[in-house]
């Protein structure tokens, strides 16, 4: 019994689409499961300071309270326990990521494969029509899009589409090769079948996982950044280069563009939103009005598809307002994440706000804290969990 909890836990992390939809927001059942695993009440109870988890608490009450939404303050807690709870497990000897990630290969496979033998059936356990079977009314937003990027078409496995199941092996791929408990043979193995995922689930915004091993050389410097400087270069750096691309190229007014417009248009904007905004917070489609001229069809394409929140950083300073964002950077230093460890964070949720619960970002999460603390401990070191500021 003591394996059934952390299982279902690692079944749910990697398979969102599992979770009902519930008046508009997914309730993570991953989230959900932990609440009834009393080893873990009891072993939280003793790690942590209680102190401490008031402060914690109360930060994220300040954060929510900036932006006047409770959800913001349940994402928070959701996210810190879901990532704590994957601390434990790794600990306990129930760290099931790698093996829950391999059964949703396995599935991406089955899906490729019927691409080619048989499309219609290929769709039935496409993750839209699962979702559906198994949740009816409840089931979330998925997205079957068996569509090639490249040579190949591209699989969702249990994800709600390829660019998210992408992300899930991308940041499971980083975790596993960081992991000195894994054996060589067994390491090998799930690393051949990670990099098989990623392959038939490619997706242009995963690419920027490229990046992370490039983070990882120059965590030195990062470190010396501190989690407000790699923040705030990345945020400047990022609106420069994509608002010129707005304004000298038409790849932000092009529908064919609108999932990579998704996740950097809130860059792009930036320089139009208003001091109010800033402050009171915006949706991705009413800044997309008012910008400039030749943005009409994006913008109606993003409220026909009911998207308004923006991806990255500028979900945070634009989408809850720059006061969420400060005490979000004040949050994650009290964490102490440190510079590489924000960076991670900000790279690995590139394609949502980098405080949800969605499988990949509280991975993501677990990484970020892993390598913020642990980078210099000894490959040959039995544990990870990391001396944070919490215990």
């Amino acid at each position: 019994m003591k394996k059934a909890i952390p299982n279902l836990f690692f079944l749910f992390l990697t398979a969102p689409i599992l979770s009902p939809f519930v008046g508009g927001v997914t309730i993570y059942l991953s989230s959900v499961i932990i609440l009834f695993d009393i080893p873990f009440i009891l072993w939280a109870v003793n790690k942590f300071d209680k102190n401490k988890i008031i402060i914690v608490v109360g930060m994220s009450v300040l954060m929510a309270l900036a932006c006047f939404n409770v959800a913001l303050f349940l994402k928070i807690q959701m996210l810190l326990l879901s990532v704590t709870y994957m601390f434990y497990c790794y600990e306990a000897g129930f760290f099931y990521l790698y093996q829950w990630c391999f059964i949703n290969v396995l599935i991406a496979l089955l899906q490729f494969t019927l691409i080619f033998i048989d499309p219609t059936l290929a769709y039935q356990i496409g993750p839209t029509n699962i979702a559906s079977v198994l949740l009816g009314k409840f089931a979330g937003p998925t997205f079957t899009n068996f569509y090639a990027i490249s040579l190949l078409p591209r699989v969702s496995g249990l994800s709600r589409e390829g660019g998210f199941f992408a992300s899930l092996l991308g940041t499971t791929f980083f975790v596993l090769i960081n992991d000195p408990k894994i054996k060589s043979g067994k390491k090998k193995f799930y690393i051949t079948f990670l990099i098989i995922g990623i392959i038939i689930s490619l997706s242009k915004t995963t690419l920027i996982l490229l990046i992370v091993p490039f983070i990882l050389l120059f965590r030195r410097y990062l470190n010396m950044l501190q989690e407000y400087g790699v923040a705030i270069v990345y945020t400047i750096i990022l609106i420069i280069f994509f608002n010129h691309l707005l304004l000298t190229s038409d790849f932000f007014t092009d529908v064919a563009n609108n999932s990579m417009v998704h996740r950097f248009s809130g860059y792009a904007l930036t320089p139009y939103a208003s001091l109010i905004d800033f402050v009171r917070g915006i949706s991705i489609y009413d800044l997309m009005e008012r910008s400039r001229k030749g943005m009409e069809a994006m913008t109606l394409e993003f409220r026909d598809s009911g998207i308004k929140e923006f991806c990255g950083l500028p979900a945070l300073y634009l989408g809850y307002g720059v006061q969420v964002f400060a005490l979000f950077l004040i949050f994650t230093r009290y964490l102490n994440l440190k510079g590489i460890g924000i960076a991670l964070i900000i790279i690995l949720t590139t394609n949502v706000s980098p405080l949800t619960c969605d499988g990949f970002v509280v991975i993501s999460w677990f990484f970020a804290f892993y390598i913020s603390n642990n980078i210099n401990k000894s490959a040959n070191s039995t544990s990870l969990l990391p001396n944070v500021n919490i215990q």
